[in-house]
């Protein structure tokens, strides 16, 4: 596929992906708060088409439009580690995943890095009307990361990918050293989200 086709083959395709992302983020939202379960932020984004044209070049894909499986994008960013099991159990239950990808497995034990769960899915066929299924042939990547992961990726990809000029190489062991940090900080949260429960535990039994 050449550059003109893409272009007009992206542009025919844009409405559907928008209609993919609301009715994607919407269901799985509504799945999320029947669980009673509260999240930092649930986000939607289409791939704009030049990042689309870079990232068909790095793949090499002859046809992007079905070769990539991320033009449109969820982020459930979780206030605290242990909701991650839980909003991946919801999308499981909720979507039909294709592929599942755990970054922090992906890393040495030793080493600190991009960590987010990454999952290809979906839409169930009785989640879409008559007239959207269309969308359900449009895979869509989800990602399920904590307020700190979050935090740490936001940055370091505005600073070590998003400059035009390279990223000095002798920050880098400061920039996943951060990466540590925002590990422990997400682990003491995770610490203090416990003691807080055992403590209000301790009070209702306490209570007359």
């Amino acid at each position: 596929m050449n550059l003109s086709e893409l272009n007009r083959a992206y542009q025919d395709r844009r409405p559907a992906l928008e209609d993919l992302a609301q009715s994607a983020r919407r269901h799985l939202q509504r799945r999320i708060q029947q669980r009673r379960i509260k999240i930092h932020s649930l986000q939607h984004r289409i791939k704009e088409l030049d990042s689309l044209r870079e990232k068909a070049k790095r793949q090499s894909a002859q046809d992007p439009l079905r070769d990539i499986h991320d033009l449109v994008g969820l982020r459930a960013v979780c206030l605290f580690r242990s909701d991650v099991p839980q909003i991946l159990a919801i999308i499981r239950e909720s979507f039909d995943v294709i592929e599942e990808e755990d970054k922090e497995d992906r890393n040495e034990k030793r080493t600190f890095d991009y960590m987010a769960v990454h999952v290809i899915a979906k839409m169930k066929p009785d989640n879409a009307g008559p007239r959207q299924t269309a969308r359900l042939r449009i895979p869509l990547e989800i990602q399920v990361r904590t307020i700190g992961q979050d935090a740490w990726a936001s940055v370091s990809h505005h600073l070590a990918y998003k400059q035009e000029t390279s990223f000095p190489p002798d920050h880098s062991r400061d920039l996943y050293a951060l990466s540590a940090l925002f590990y422990l900080a997400d682990t003491h949260f995770e610490f203090l989200k416990a003691a807080c429960a055992q403590s209000l535990a301790g009070k209702r039994t306490e209570a007359p």
